[in-house]
């Protein structure tokens, strides 16, 4: 039997992967564990890491499964175009999905017929999809997984889990095991993605936990022991070289955050000099405040905090259990004791006003001010994080549904979407978007999504060539524009929404005037970079935008 697990591009966002997929490491040693005495084959094609492999010779090979891992929000159109063009080829191959986030949407791609499955469980639904092909060749035994029978969609309960995470194989580093990934150009061979828990303790109203919790009744969160996670950062340390770990938990820290304190003394212990990024709830924070040096020390030093807001009736209608001033003394905690500290933030909601997205902006500019300029530096990634109105809700996808025959047949995702806004803003038969308080808001929130993602690019471009760069008038210069743009990006964005608060409504004109807004602080926030980096090339984005511009939409 022969399986094959992709990643595909990620069109939705600016940049590619640099290292393992934990999804494609785990199960590939978990089925080759399992099925060790079969005549099992399984091939890794993971198109984030080397886009250049040649998807000729993958289309053009023979599978009995192929494995798409889909992550949320990954747009699913994408799924559906290179999923399709497999069929097209290979018409006996049976195609699933699986992935983080894929039973927010598991209808959609079983009823347009560009999946043959979707994997809800985790690698024991996938050991019992492989069991049933090899020995009955009859997938639809399995369970834990969704399919499509006739016109009826089919849930074959329960929906298998591995319980006791800390039975599960060291994960397949195949970044660094595989010559097509460890040559790539992209490859970072000192790091790796791990995942030390499953599900989620919390129930926001946004996140595609809701989802999922909908539908499989037994849905919880459930952990590896700290010494079976210590044990891992070990193994990959000291026969990898790896020094950064990813963790791709849901929340690393959990219910009770002693566990991740355990972990952090269990690194210690291990003499372990490793750097760890990783996602939890503001409220944890404060729960360990008195031992944030300790993590600190371990190594535990990047933490994605999940702010969402600093309003108060924000945070109850997103279910987040904690309030602005838990969110506000979270950020000072970890900024105080030497963490960098991502914010994540939802701005552009369907409930958001205009007044609430400023009041956001400006509560973060007053906690960036509030800060000693090199401490400005320790909270990163706030361009990406202002920009994800399409991220929640399906939103994207019920954009994509809502204009499923109306918008324009271009083969890439981001600038169709672009599209399908002018749509709603210029044709009164195609707007507003039904779901939103504010018909503004997704507009505002889609230039924050363009501007945000050419920032991300070019800071990233910006970060290679600063790890190489030996001239010190040129890295200081490189320093200072870096740590000016978080407070551009909100100076921008509180621009835009000063100048939509004075239009009546957005239309195709007063769009434009926004795009020329962007484009116009963009250029200069540009020239101040040194001469030969503003040469960087931009992403196609801004390409797109002066396209936008340019074109008279009422052709389309």
């Amino acid at each position: 039997m022969n399986i094959a697990l992709v990643r595909i591009p990620k069109d939705f966002w600016p940049f590619i992967a640099d290292i393992n997929d934990y999804y494609i490491s785990q199960l590939t040693s978990y089925i080759m564990q399992k099925f060790e005495n079969y005549l099992l084959k399984v091939d890794i094609y993971d198109y984030m890491l080397n886009p250049e492999l040649n998807i000729e010779k993958f289309i053009n090979n023979t599978y009995d499964i192929i494995l798409v891992i889909k992550h949320y929000p990954q747009p699913i159109s994408l799924t559906r175009r290179f999923s399709l063009n497999i069929k097209l080829h290979n018409k006996e191959t049976l195609i699933g999905l699986w992935g983080m986030g894929i039973s927010a949407n598991y209808e959609e791609p079983l009823v347009d017929k560009y999946a043959d499955f979707i994997v809800l469980g985790d690698e024991a639904s996938i050991s019992d999809l492989i069991y049933n092909i090899y020995y009955y060749n009859d997938f639809t035994r399995t369970k834990g997984i969704v399919y499509r029978n006739n016109n009826n969609i089919v849930i074959n309960y329960p929906i298998l889990k591995i319980q006791n995470l800390d039975q599960l194989p060291l994960p397949y580093l195949y970044h660094i095991m595989e010559d097509t990934y460890k040559y790539s150009k992209y490859s970072i061979l000192d790091a790796a993605e791990i995942m030390t828990s499953r599900g989620c303790y919390a129930n926001c109203s946004f996140c595609h936990v809701s989802y999922t919790k909908s539908i499989d009744n037994s849905y919880k969160w459930y952990q590896m022991s700290p010494k079976k996670v210590v044990d891992i950062i070990y193994e990959f340390n000291k026969r990898f070289g790896i020094k950064i770990f990813r963790v791709k938990d849901l929340d690393f820290f959990g219910p009770n955050p002693k566990r991740v304190v355990d972990i952090a003394n269990g690194i210690i212990e291990s003499n372990l000099n490793v750097t760890i990024y990783a996602y939890t709830r503001a409220e944890n924070i404060i729960k360990i405040k008195d031992k944030l040096k300790l993590l600190n020390k371990a190594g535990i030093k990047y933490i994605l905090l999940g702010i969402e807001t600093f309003l108060d009736d924000k945070l109850k209608l997103l279910n987040k259990g904690n309030n602005s001033k838990i969110n506000i003394e979270s950020i000072n905690e970890l900024i105080s004791n030497n963490f960098c500290v991502d914010i994540s933030l939802i701005p552009y909601s369907a409930f958001d006003t205009l007044e609430d997205i400023k009041t956001d902006l400006l509560t973060l500019k007053n906690l960036l001010l509030s800060l000693p300029k090199l401490k400005r530096a320790q909270i990163k990634s706030l361009p990406m994080s202002l920009g994800n109105v399409f991220e929640y809700y399906g939103n994207f996808n019920k954009l994509k549904i809502y204009n499923y025959n109306k918008i324009l047949t271009i083969d890439n995702e981001i600038l169709q979407s672009y599209l399908a806004i002018l749509r709603l803003v210029s044709d009164p038969n195609y707007g507003p978007i039904p779901w939103f308080k504010d018909e503004k808001v997704p507009v505002i929130g889609l230039l924050a999504y363009i501007l945000s993602s050419i920032l991300v690019a070019k800071s990233n471009e910006v970060y290679s060539y600063l790890k190489r760069c030996k001239n010190r008038d040129e890295i200081k210069d490189i320093l200072n524009w870096e740590l000016q743009i978080n407070e551009f990006i909100i100076d921008l964005l509180l621009k835009i929404l000063d100048f939509t608060n004075k239009m009546e409504k957005i239309d195709i004109y007063s769009f434009k005037q926004l795009i020329k807004i962007v484009l116009v602080q963009l250029q200069l926030f540009n020239s101040k970079l040194p001469e030969n980096l503003q040469k960087i090339k931009l992403p196609s984005h801004l390409k797109w935008l002066q396209i936008i511009l340019d074109l008279d939409i009422r052709d389309h």
